[in-house]
Parts: structure tokens; C-alpha cells; sequence
């Protein structure tokens, strides 16, 4: 190879460890990765010496500079991305099974928690669902002779971590099987983590494709999964406007970050 792979860049060895390479930067375009950008997974240490885990970024070198950059006294180093970026960053990205299932390894729940990293809040029980694998998407599926009245889509917590799983079985959060059969009705659902990132983001836009859920309702649906603040300051949006606090200049459900921002600073905060 004409430059030092990533998975063979350990420094700053005093505070870095590396665990593994989530994106080597080789793709069909650049087969070799030259000059590319790399990422990687690994666990800082403070002087302290206490650990946390971190995102590395460096751009791979050539054959005409090996090291690549950024290095340090002629050794090829890791860029820490500060934590606020890092989210922007794995949320954007097309991952296999095994590099999701390190991310998660590395960094817990903090992980597929959202866009903003704060989770959701179940639309039956209305506790958090603090990470994406504890939480679904469900639909009401459309048929003709279904009597359903309501809301169509939601989020909810997977049977497995809902606080309601003690009182009503497997039903959990979701809609219930009895009332399934009283209106006829059928359901769906995938997990959060199935609707994230640019591939969650295609299947929800196949679904407004195939107009299996109300227009309104899976637009929603996407700004709870994919937009900052969203989900934090929505239930608040309406006594935001009505105080006076911001006038929208969109149509009624679709606000700005700076919207957003200034409702989370002036309205409890108690889910996050």
C-alpha cells in the first residue's frame, strides 16, 4: 500500500486507543483510498486517567506522503471529532451490521439516540425511549373494511423495554390485539434503528411513496427521527406561538432549528 492504512494508526499512544476502523475510505470511485478520509472508533484517556469513548477522522496519505495528515513528529495520528460533531457525522453514514454493532459496543446508548442524542418519547406510555433499540415505529396498515379511527403511525416503545409490558403482556406500548380485532385493523412497525440515517430515511420516503400512511403523520414521523430539537420541543411549539415567544413563517408543524431552540430555552425540559 501506498500509504500507512488506519488500522495501523495508534497515536497519540499516551491517550488513545485505537478499536477498530468503521471507514477506511475506499470506495468505488477510489478503489485505493488514497487521500481519503478515514474514521475510526477508539477510547481517550484523560490525565486523570479516566476514559471515554472518542471518533478518530485523518485523511489517508499517498505515495508521495505516507503519513497522511494530521501527524506529529513524523508519526501519523488520529483527529479526535469533538462530540457534537460525532453525531452528525455516524447519522449520515451507511453502515454494515458489524460496524453498527461496534459503534454500539463503543459507545453504548449514546449511539442511534436520536439526532440530538436525547431519544424519543413513547406516544402511549409518554416515558423516553432513551436509544433506538428499545423503541419501533408501528403503523396501522391500510385496508378498506378497517373501521380504524386515529393516528396512524407512532412511536412506541418495543414490547421488550416498555414500562407497560407487566400490566398488558406483550401488547406493551403497542396498539392492542383486541382492539385490532374490534376494528379490523392490522399493524406494522420496524425499529428505530431501521429508520435512521440516510437508509431510514429512504424507507420512510417509500412509505409516503406508497401512500401507506397519511401524508401529514409520516412526515412528522421524520422530524422526530431525523431533525435536532424536534422531538424535545414539539409538544411545547403550541404555547410557544401562543405566548408570543416566535412567529412561524412556515406552515403550522414545520419550525427552524434557531424556532426550536428558542422554545427549549424557554420551557421545561424534563425529558431530556
Amino acid at each position: 500500500m501506498s500509504y500507512i492504512p488506519p488500522n495501523e494508526v495508534t497515536s497519540p499512544r499516551r491517550h488513545f486507543t485505537l478499536v477498530g476502523v468503521i471507514d477506511d475510505g475506499k470506495t468505488d470511485d477510489n478503489p485505493t483510498g488514497e487521500d481519503a478520509v478515514s474514521l475510526a472508533v477508539g477510547r481517550w484517556k484523560n490525565d486523570a486517567g479516566t476514559e471515554e469513548a472518542v471518533l478518530g477522522m485523518r485523511w489517508n496519505g499517498n505515495s508521495v506522503n505516507r503519513i497522511g495528515s494530521p501527524q506529529s513528529r513524523g508519526l501519523p495520528t488520529w483527529f479526535i471529532v469533538p462530540p457534537h460533531l460525532r453525531r452528525v457525522i455516524l447519522d449520515n453514514m451507511s453502515l454494515g451490521e458489524g460496524k453498527q454493532e461496534l459503534l454500539q459496543e463503543v459507545f453504548g446508548d449514546e449511539y442511534h439516540a436520536g439526532p440530538d442524542g436525547t431519544g424519543w418519547i413513547c406516544d402511549k406510555c409518554g416515558q423516553a425511549i432513551r436509544c433506538a433499540r428499545d423503541g419501533v415505529v408501528e403503523w396501522v396498515d391500510s385496508d378498506k373494511s378497517s373501521t380504524w379511527e386515529g393516528d396512524r403511525i407512532s412511536v412506541v416503545h418495543h414490547y421488550t423495554a416498555s414500562p407497560l409490558t407487566e400490566k398488558t403482556g406483550r401488547d406493551g406500548c403497542y396498539i392492542p390485539r383486541e382492539e385490532q380485532r374490534r376494528t379490523r385493523s392490522t399493524t406494522s412497525w420496524l425499529h428505530l434503528d431501521r429508520l435512521l440515517g440516510p437508509d431510514g430515511l429512504m424507507t420512510l420516503l417509500e412509505m409516503i411513496s406508497d401512500g401507506s400512511v397519511p401524508l401529514e403523520e409520516i412526515l412528522a414521523i421524520i422530524q422526530r427521527l431525523h431533525l435536532p430539537r424536534y422531538e424535545r420541543a414539539r409538544k411545547y411549539v403550541t404555547s410557544a406561538i401562543a405566548d408570543g415567544l416566535f412567529e412561524p413563517n412556515r406552515r403550522p408543524g414545520f419550525y427552524s432549528q434557531d424556532d426550536l431552540s428558542l422554545v427549549l430555552e424557554n420551557y421545561p425540559k424534563e425529558d431530556s
